[in-house]
C-alpha cells in the first residue's frame, strides 16, 4: 500500500513537471503575460531567497531594460553599446522556451517592481522599478500575490513585529 502511495505520488510530481525540471503550472502562468494583456503578481522561492513582483512578458522585460539603459547616468558611450548589447541578446534568445507537446513554455521568468528578502526576512533595497529575471527551473516553490513593505513583517533586533 505504501509503494502504491509512493508510486502515486511519483507520478503526480512528474506529471507536474516539463522535462527539464520545470513546474509546469509556473511555465503556464509565466506564459500569460507573454500571450495576454493580463496581470499577475507572484512571490518565489529562489536558493532560499524570496522574490517578490508582477509577471511581465520578455519583450516587456528587454524594453523597460533598455529605457533603464537610456534613463541611466552613463556617458552616450556606454549608453548606445549597451543599448545594442540588450538588443542583440534580446533577439538572441526570443527562443528561451522549450516545447511540450508542441506547446512553447517558457524557461525564464521577468519580473517588474521586483523585491527580493533573504532568508533574515529584510528586505534588499530595491526601487520600485526593479526588473528580475531568473530560470524557472531554479524556483523551489510560489504563491500568488506580491509581498509588499505594508504587509510585510518588520524586524527590531530579534523580535518579529507584525502589523
Amino acid at each position: 500500500m505504501v509503494d502504491q502511495r509512493r508510486d502515486h505520488d511519483d507520478q503526480v510530481a512528474s506529471a507536474s513537471t516539463s522535462a527539464v525540471g520545470c513546474d509546469r503550472l509556473l511555465q503556464a502562468l509565466v506564459a500569460i503575460p507573454e500571450k495576454t494583456s493580463i496581470q499577475l503578481s507572484l512571490t518565489l522561492n529562489v536558493s532560499g531567497l524570496i522574490v517578490s513582483g508582477q509577471l511581465i512578458s520578455r519583450q516587456t522585460y528587454f524594453k523597460r531594460l533598455a529605457h533603464m539603459i537610456q534613463d541611466s547616468d552613463a556617458s552616450d558611450i556606454v549608453k548606445d553599446s549597451l543599448d545594442e548589447f540588450i538588443g542583440q541578446v534580446g533577439h538572441e534568445i526570443e527562443g528561451d522556451e522549450i516545447h511540450s507537446n508542441g506547446v512553447a513554455l517558457p524557461t525564464f521568468i521577468h519580473l517588474k517592481n521586483a523585491q527580493m528578502y533573504p532568508s533574515n526576512g529584510r528586505g534588499m533595497p530595491s526601487n520600485t522599478d526593479a526588473l528580475w529575471r531568473g530560470r524557472i527551473s531554479e524556483v523551489s516553490g510560489f504563491s500568488f500575490g506580491a509581498i509588499s513593505h505594508s504587509n510585510y513583517p518588520e524586524r527590531i533586533g530579534d523580535h518579529l513585529v507584525v502589523g
